[in-house]
């Protein structure tokens, strides 16, 4: 068995077992432009809309930093215009607000990869979107708000590819299977793969600038939007209610200075004080790590005597995931039209022999591996089937993951019983040689 693949799974498996922090990789691209905002060729030449007068309200509206791109200065003065038009007249202004949204849409675009804290910033505000046509609305950037899955991969790259791999890549995936690149920041880059987790963010396509937070503060004047949630009206801090006026359809009131309140995809909540969200968000994040490894099988206890519990996302690693037997599902897959087995089963038990007594080794004894390796598992779709997937919607090597396990499921080895697994195939999508979750159990080897 080579070294280089033995190095590769003890780097994938080290990943993944010993969860190492993360830090958000800066791009070539973030390094070649400074934090003010650049202007584009394609709209520097774009005049700024500028509507003759607006009231202060208005103009607390189409606020943005004097560096902002003129095509979202523009977009935002029209929309300005738009809302203060008469309704007879906003037909006609539909068809230039249409070519300005689809403008600062790209401007925002550029924003998620190179800045993804300035992209939300700088997103059109809710109370201005929200007087806005659906026609509009759907050219701007999507404004997610979900549970799903936050999932971190560190990456070792390809032998001789190392200087194009990013260390490490993230995604959200909802409840319904959508998939999103994740551009993080704050608090967001620190933590570890995390399931059912409160999201918010700013989307264009399958990009989407994360908030740090798990709830979004809503904004003075902004309709609340029920959805069939559940309105809370006592401070989960204090107690103490709020007023909430209600239409006879049932429809909230604006958010006012008095009637502060945030949203999960589940609630929309009012405080007491816009100062007890802070301490609400932070209560949302420590659970929301605590049920992650409590999945997983593994409790995060709280500090010991007088001391604090835990931060959320502060790196505390539990012991039970990095100490004892760890089991281990290998499988190996191959697509149909070429049903080449990736690495035969002595390999693998040399391999993996290998990663286990540097494991045993280098934790004086605390931690070893058990492992099994299903017979091949051969996917249901060509190689070329995965590559156009890939190109056309995304994440095809997530696919062949899922395919495989559910295929080894069907042979009675089933991921969800043991504490790692990987999945193991050539060629397709996947730029790397090894991906590993950091602080969950799934792997990815090529």
């Amino acid at each position: 068995m080579g070294k280089s693949k033995i190095k590769l799974l003890l780097a994938v498996i080290l990943v993944g077992l010993i969860c190492l922090k993360v830090r958000q990789k800066v791009s070539v691209e973030a390094d070649s432009h400074p934090k003010s905002l650049e202007v584009t060729n394609t709209t520097n030449a774009m005049p700024v809309f500028e509507p003759a007068k607006r009231s202060n309200a208005e103009n607390v509206l189409s606020t943005l930093p004097p560096e902002a791109p003129p095509a979202m200065q523009s977009f935002r003065h029209w929309a300005i215009a738009y809302v203060a038009a008469k309704p007879a007249d906003k037909p006609t202004l539909e068809a230039e607000g249409l070519r300005l949204a689809e403008a600062h849409t790209q401007e925002i675009a550029i924003l998620i990869r190179r800045d993804p804290q300035q992209a939300i910033a700088m997103a059109v505000p809710m109370v201005l979107r929200q007087k806005l046509p659906l026609r509009i609305i759907s050219a701007l950037e999507e404004r997610p708000r979900l549970r799903g899955n936050y999932e971190v991969y560190g990456n070792a790259p390809i032998e001789g590819q190392e200087p194009k791999m990013e260390p490490y890549t993230r995604t959200i995936t909802s409840k319904e299977g959508k998939r999103w690149n994740a551009h993080v920041f704050g608090k967001r880059q620190w933590q570890r793969t995390t399931s059912d987790v409160s999201i918010n963010g700013v989307a264009v396509g399958r990009e989407m600038a994360v908030s740090d937070s798990p709830v979004r503060v809503l904004e003075v004047g902004e309709l609340p939007q029920g959805d069939g949630r559940e309105i809370v009206e006592a401070c989960p801090i204090s107690g103490i209610e709020t007023e909430v006026e209600k239409s006879p359809d049932g429809s909230l009131a604006a958010v006012t200075v008095e009637t502060p309140a945030f949203e999960t995809p589940e609630r929309v909540i009012y405080v007491c004080s816009g100062g007890h969200i802070t301490q609400i968000a932070e209560q949302y994040l420590s659970d929301e790590e605590k049920a992650h490894w409590e999945q997983l099988g593994t409790e995060l206890n709280a500090g010991t005597g007088s001391g604090p519990a835990h931060a959320p996302i502060s790196g505390t690693i539990p012991s039970g995931w990095t100490t004892g037997n760890r089991t281990f599902l290998y499988i190996r897959a191959c697509f149909p039209d070429s049903p080449v087995d990736p690495q035969n089963e002595q390999e693998c038990y040399d391999m993996f022999k290998t990663a286990n007594d540097y494991i045993v080794q280098t934790s004086y004894g605390r931690c070893y591996l058990t492992y099994a390796f299903p017979p091949l598992v051969v996917l249901p779709y060509p190689l070329e089937w995965y590559n156009r997937y890939n190109t056309d919607v995304g994440g095809g090597d997530y696919l062949i993951q899922n395919h495989a396990i559910q295929i080894a499921k069907t042979m009675g080895y089933n991921n969800g019983s043991y504490n790692m697994w990987a999945v193991r195939w050539s060629g397709g999508p996947g730029s790397y040689g090894g991906s590993a979750s950091v602080g969950a159990a799934g792997m990815r080897m090529k």
